[in-house]
């Protein structure tokens, strides 16, 4: 193993700014109002863990197993990373989902991954009620800060930022094995059932290597996730 592909595993990286360049920033986020919420490595380092712990309560309560799908319904965030990076830290699988699908798409997706949880963002539809239906009645689900907000009164939606301040950071996570399965994203389903892509950390550690290697990014750059 290239210990130049291992160093570029994402928890280690996020970890390794947290430590070296703490009050630097790590992500932007644009806000409706005009305004920008700016994540320091260290705090966006923090969110995670808060967040991570609670998805291994979880875990540990619902008899989840190692590697189990989280999914994620939401457009591009600040968030969308931070959720991200903590479904990896609890040892689980991300399956993300395009904010545009129908709800039958999404049922699809959920059911066929048999994701145990859900983090919901701001939708792309106009009519979110429609790609809500998808979602199956009792699947956990965590309200990203640009989500609509809580829909259910059966207890089964939460907000980010409740969980994120009553959550301690997770202390200690197992580290993710470059081989493992990091993510799954599924096809659109517009030529027919949508199709899960796996991706191990190392196919994502490549990733990143290569725009490195293409265009010389730096520690001071600045990036447009689009």
């Amino acid at each position: 193993m290239s210990p130049a592909i291992e160093d570029r595993l994402p928890l280690r990286r996020l970890r390794h700014w947290a430590e070296t360049r703490p009050d630097a920033i790590c992500l932007s986020q644009p806000l409706a109002d005009g305004g920008c919420h700016d994540f320091t490595w260290a705090e966006a380092f923090d969110e995670v863990r808060r967040m991570a712990a609670h998805l291994q309560a979880a875990s540990q309560a619902g008899g989840w197993e190692p590697g189990s799908r989280i999914a994620l319904l939401a457009r591009n965030s600040a968030w969308w990373f931070l959720a991200d990076y903590a479904i990896w830290m609890a040892g689980h699988v991300s399956v993300p989902i395009y904010p545009s699908l129908t709800g039958d798409s999404v049922r699809y997706i959920v059911e066929h991954s048999e994701a145990r949880a859900l983090f919901l963002g701001k939708l792309d539809s106009s009519d979110e009620a429609a790609m809500r239906s998808g979602i199956p009645a009792g699947l956990p689900i965590i309200c990203l800060p640009l989500a609509s907000g809580p829909m259910r009164s059966d207890g089964s939606e939460r907000e980010w930022s409740a969980i994120v301040a009553t959550n301690a950071p997770l202390a200690r996570w197992s580290e993710r094995c470059i081989d493992e399965l990091a993510t799954i994203i599924y096809t659109s389903g517009t030529t027919g059932t949508p199709k899960g892509v796996m991706h191990s950390f190392e196919s994502l550690c490549a990733a990143s290597g290569m725009l490195s290697q293409v265009y010389g990014t730096g520690v001071d750059d600045r990036l447009i996730s689009y």
